[in-house]
């Protein structure tokens, strides 16, 4: 697996998050390149540099998920998406995928982690583009959060949006 991935991937989600912002609807409250002062109370959110918060995404992003183990077509998506709904959900969606693409071998637990069994499906060979099975999954994930509470489905375009990219 490859540090390029990260690099790439990174300069893709900092467009994303952009700078400082404090919206009292959105969950994670005051942010600041997209580190969420609810995710992180002992950062200085208003102050954070975009090199902190770089080296944030790198820790508990890309290392500490494990996304850094995944092949390189589905890593930078996979960190993306553990940056935008947590690593968790982004991970339960990516075995999700797997699941619904292996039709022909067992298939992974969708506990939302990392470990041999999904790195090891994540490497197999799918008659389906994974990414685009991966951003259908991502698509439904959304809108079903946004039927659960309606209040966030001023957030729906940019999520979609980012689904899909």
């Amino acid at each position: 697996m490859s540090e390029q991935t990260f690099e790439y991937q990174i300069v893709k989600t900092l467009q994303f998050e952009g700078g400082y912002a404090n919206d009292p609807d959105d969950p994670g409250g005051e942010t600041n390149f997209g580190i969420s002062k609810a995710a992180y109370p002992d950062v200085d959110i208003a102050n954070l540099s975009k090199e902190d918060a770089i080296a944030i995404y790198h820790r508990d992003y890309w290392l500490r998920p494990h996304c850094d183990q995944l092949p390189d077509n589905i890593a930078g998506k996979v960190f993306d998406m553990c940056v935008n709904m947590g690593p968790v959900p982004a991970i339960r969606c990516w075995q999700q995928t797997i699941n619904h693409l292996s039709q022909e071998v067992p298939g992974v637990t969708e506990d939302g982690l990392i470990g041999p069994a999904t790195i090891k499906a994540s490497e197999q060979t799918f008659s389906t583009d994974p990414l685009d099975a991966y951003k259908a999954i991502l698509v439904q994930h959304y809108l079903l959060i946004i039927r659960a509470h309606p209040g966030l489905a001023r957030f729906q375009r940019g999520w979609l949006r980012r689904a899909n990219a």
